[in-house]
């Protein structure tokens, strides 16, 4: 596909660049001083790095003198205390100062990890942000939104960093299985939920008939919903929440099976179900058949056991929207539009849980 480029104005403006082949041809000093090229830090996902690491190293590692390179364990427990701690002595002991780039290469989890240990190593040095998966280059990568997981919940403790750029190379796409595909089209479903309704319709098509082309084409309109969202709400203060659809049902289920049985896209999928069937209840709205067609690729997908809902619940009230002890959901009315609701129904809660298990046919 022909690049492109979005300028985002979010405290600081950079650029979203997406692309086949991006880096081949991507001059670093777009973003980065001459002296920043003394010495960069690269934290990069293991598989990534495994698939990857030629391309990677003529691409990126190769413009500097001396490099800090850090390989990240895939999957969600790499987003812990003891890993941010680890690193960022790690890190420092190399001795760097603020003019030092840290690249994340990965997906969500190394992109989280990677913006907070950023932001917290000489109080902000320059970050980039790198994204290898569909989720991370339509959600995730985009927005500053950095942090780790606690015992409490997924993404409890960072920080609102902005990268330098964000650079979507769709060449790392080629070694990404079809369960972490799928994790992206949660989230382009999503963006259609809440925005652009067309884009469910085209993710569903690309499931069925899928081509580089209309992949490309699907990442980059959907990763074009957020930052228009980011923009008009940087702190999330307002509208920004509305990315949140599917995402307060989606976390409890990743947090209470324990992170990394449920993929963060799948845990989305069946939050975006949940909400749905709340909906009907709280705003009048009807079931939103057009979900059903997504739900056999999901089922061929998710390997894990159904949660037990008892224990789903108290995760909901440890969600960041809960305020006065009231759940605050992201509902979606008709397709293209969202709001915020209040809910105190628990029983609504348990119902709306049982619903999307339901139709998956979780056991």
């Amino acid at each position: 596909m022909r690049t492109k480029s979005i300028s985002i104005n979010s405290l600081i403006e950079y650029d979203y660049t997406i692309g086949d082949q991006l880096l081949t041809n991507y001059d670093l000093s777009l973003i980065l001083k001459e002296n920043s090229f003394n010495k960069g830090i690269f934290l990069i996902d293991e598989n990534v790095w495994m698939y990857h690491k030629k391309y990677i190293q003529k691409n990126l590692l190769n413009a500097f003198k001396q490099t800090i390179l850090v390989i990240i364990p895939s999957g969600e427990h790499s987003k812990s205390f003891e890993n941010f701690q680890q690193l960022t002595e790690h890190i420092l002991a190399q001795g760097i100062d603020r003019t030092c780039p840290l690249f994340a290469i990965g997906g969500g989890v190394t992109g989280d990890l990677s913006g907070f240990i950023a932001s917290s190593l000489l109080r902000g040095i320059p970050f980039i942000q790198v994204p290898t998966t569909s989720l991370a280059m339509v959600d995730s990568a985009i927005g500053g939104k950095t942090g780790i997981n606690s015992a409490s919940g997924k993404n409890l403790i960072g920080a609102f960093y902005q990268p330098k750029a964000v650079l979507a190379d769709l060449s790392f796409l080629t070694s990404l299985p079809h369960r972490e595909m799928l994790c992206g089209i949660s989230e382009t479903i999503k963006h259609g939920a809440i925005a652009q309704a067309e884009l469910i319709n085209e993710a569903a098509n690309w499931l069925e008939n899928p081509s580089k082309a209309s992949l490309a084409n699907l990442l980059y309109k959907s990763a074009n919903v957020k930052i228009d969202i980011v923009q008009k709400d940087v702190l999330e203060k307002g509208i920004r929440a509305h990315l949140n659809l599917g995402h307060t049902f989606g976390h409890a289920i990743e947090a209470s099976a324990g992170y990394g049985e449920f993929l963060h896209g799948e845990a989305v999928f069946l939050g975006i179900l949940a909400a749905d069937y709340a909906a009907t209840k709280l705003l009048g709205s009807g079931i939103h058949t057009i979900w059903d067609q997504f739900i056999p690729h999901y089922k061929k997908a998710i390997t894990a056991k159904k949660p037990h809902i008892e224990e789903l619940i108290p995760f909901m009230y440890k969600d960041k929207k809960t305020l006065n002890g009231q759940i605050n959901l992201v509902l979606s009315k008709t397709h293209g539009t969202a709001t915020l609701t209040s809910c105190d129904d628990v029983k609504l809660i348990h119902d709306s849980f049982t619903y999307a298990f339901k139709k998956m046919q979780l056991v």
